[in-house]
């Protein structure tokens, strides 16, 4: 009888070493999946990221018509308070997100202004200039594509910039 006690106390554990083995097992399956999920998200996510960012600074900006406060379009010689509308300002985005704005005639020295930006959505980029002064820039779009990045001026005005 106590053979057969024995084999029947054998038989009972082997199962549960199965079983254990078998938990194991599918846990490590399940974390591998969940990982390389992770990591496909952080590549994707990356990607899209970049793609956003490189509608802004693989292109040059420059101002191509401006808006006073009653939605009437203006001269860009009132921007600009000169007696000339030749001048184009310019706004510029570099991937280490930094901005520069020129909207001053002479040289872009006299009249750039600096900061950092940020991209909040596809419709509003957040600025901050050196100065601390913070703002929002909009940006229209058409089927996906940027038209126009509106940029406030003055208090006064909504100057449009372009992609040159």
């Amino acid at each position: 009888m106590s053979k057969s006690k024995k084999r029947s106390i054998n038989t009972q554990q082997k199962p549960k070493k199965k079983s254990i083995k078998k938990r194991t097992a599918i846990t490590l399956t399940v974390a591998a999946v969940f990982a390389t999920a992770a990591v496909v998200l952080l590549i994707f996510r990356s990607v899209t990221q970049s793609a956003k960012l490189s509608q802004f600074t693989d292109a040059s900006w420059v101002c191509t018509s401006a808006y006073n406060a009653s939605g009437d379009e203006v001269e860009l010689s009132e921007i600009y308070n000169t007696n000339y509308s030749s001048y184009k300002g310019s706004l510029n985005f570099r991937d280490d997100g930094t901005f520069s704005l020129w909207l001053s005639p002479g040289s872009p020295d006299d009249g750039t202004h600096v900061g950092n930006y940020k991209i909040e959505s596809d419709a509003e980029i957040k600025v901050t200039f050196s100065g601390g002064y913070e703002c929002s820039f909009d940006v229209n779009r058409k089927n996906g594509e940027i038209t126009s990045i509106v940029v406030p001026y003055n208090d006064n005005y909504e100057v449009y910039f372009t992609r040159k």
